[in-house]
């Protein structure tokens, strides 16, 4: 197969070149200098069935990038499938642009504490997933047998509360983690003080998060994980960092990677007033501006972008739930900063696909290179969306940027060379507008990737 016209983004920016795809193996087989006759845009985005053209797929007028990689999800298998599960939950990775997702543990029912627990999520996925996955192992006080025995590609502590048996009370648990879990390998921290966090919500009991959950709490977590972690030379990776100084903190041990979250860069603690009630909640909380700020002002030292997609329903937000649906609008919010030139093409490259593929052992993806995975996202840059709740693939179906303009969404997304996701095949004018698109790949068609 070819997929011909487009433009592909590099670390030099933006190239015209044609992709031909090994549909055998599921690679790139070759990068080749455009030879495209396709002269409208119009039909853009188009695939070719005809005899003539089998095999042809035109991305005249699309940028071509590797499928993301969102190394933080909450798919909530088994525990809550009514509010997503791993069809629904990757469905909406590729209507996203995402191709591959690393889901969290920490659920009730069972949490993904015990080789046994990871193995019936690994069944779980493998039956439902229409993109490609990685677990997340949790990590707790008394488990480090449970790890071992599993063997899993990460591991995931929490330093504050959680809705399972992963919160550290202690940190004698979290050091033997430290020590035992192998040193090539990243254990992943959500860094909050939990003494901290108590003693501020008794403080501000009728407060926001924002003030409830101040910035210092996960300073302090932070700057803790990095001394304890550098003492026995381990890796690192911390989640969804809320500030620049917990950021600066854990780079200064030697291999530490750390992910920033689209809430806590498009966001700020001014945000809370609009989401109503306690739809705001989300851990860490979002931050003051200058925060926002200055976390921008660093995004060099950033690994990774991560949604922390948490699908909650409206219901559950309105009763107290925290986090944020994110898998669908992560994309488009980082191309609306390209478009504002807030962020290069090579930036969101980094954050989006070849940094999580470095920070999680992922060979073979997050770029466009001969014999890497052919999962990709095409997406057309001159179009925006208004975020609505009813385009939505996620269960949860509501969004904390309901009504915003933002960036496009892809136009189509290939998994293994095979199209996943399409959108906008008919031409424009032709009727009401394809917002949503349709998810082509069936359950079962996502593969494990660690």
């Amino acid at each position: 197969m070819i997929i011909t016209g487009g433009k592909i983004a590099t670390q030099k920016g933006l190239e015209a070149a044609d992709l031909l795809i090994d549909g055998e193996k599921g690679t790139i087989a070759g990068i080749m200098k455009s030879k495209s006759s396709a002269k409208s845009a119009k039909g853009s985005g188009n695939s070719d069935e005809g005899e003539e053209g089998k095999g042809i797929f035109d991305a005249t007028g699309l940028v071509i990038f590797p499928g993301g990689i969102d190394p933080h999800v909450h798919l909530r298998d088994p525990q809550s499938p009514q509010k997503e599960d791993f069809y629904t939950g990757t469905c909406a990775a590729l209507a996203g642009g995402y191709t591959t997702v690393f889901d969290m543990p920490n659920y009730f029912g069972p949490a993904t504490t015990t080789k046994s627990a990871y193995k019936q999520k690994l069944e779980i996925a493998k039956s439902k997933a229409v993109c490609n996955w990685a677990l997340h192992f949790g990590a707790t006080m008394t488990n480090h047998d449970e790890v071992a025995a599993a063997n899993p590609p990460s591991i995931k502590a929490y330093l504050g509360e959680t809705d399972s048996e992963l919160t550290f009370e202690r940190l004698d648990g979290l050091l033997e983690h430290f020590e035992k879990f192998p040193k090539e390998k990243p254990i992943c921290i959500h860094a909050e003080d939990l003494d901290a966090l108590r003693y501020f919500a008794k403080r501000f009991p009728k407060e926001r998060f924002s003030v409830q959950r101040p910035s210092v709490v996960s300073q302090a977590a932070s700057a803790r994980v990095a001394a304890l972690s550098s003492y026995f030379g381990r890796r690192i990776h911390l989640c969804h960092a809320s500030t620049v100084q917990e950021v600066l903190s854990i780079k200064q041990n030697a291999g530490a990677t750390v992910e920033a979250t689209p809430h806590h860069l498009f966001l700020d603690a001014q945000y809370e007033k609009k989401l109503e009630g306690n739809l705001h909640h989300v851990k860490p909380a979002l931050r003051p501006a200058n925060d926002v700020y200055l976390l921008w002002k660093n995004l060099q030292q950033i690994d990774c972008m991560a949604s922390d997609h948490a699908p909650h329903t409206l219901e559950e937000k309105r009763d107290g739930a925290s986090g944020f649906p994110g898998l669908e609008t992560t994309l488009p919010l980082m191309l609306w900063a390209y478009r504002r030139k807030i962020v290069t093409i090579p930036t969101i490259l980094r954050l989006c696909m070849e940094g999580p593929a470095k920070a999680f052992n992922l060979k073979g993806r997050g770029s466009i290179k001969e014999g890497f995975a052919a999962d990709l996202a095409l997406f057309d840059l001159n179009e925006s969306w208004k975020v609505k709740a009813e385009d939505l693939f996620t269960k949860c179906a509501w969004s904390p940027y309901e009504g915003m303009a933002i960036g496009p969404r892809p136009r189509a997304v290939f998994l293994a060379g095979k199209l996943a996701y399409e959108r906008g095949k008919r031409s424009l004018g032709a009727g009401p507008e394809d917002t949503r698109g349709q998810v082509l790949a069936k359950k079962g068609n996502g593969k494990p990737v660690a």
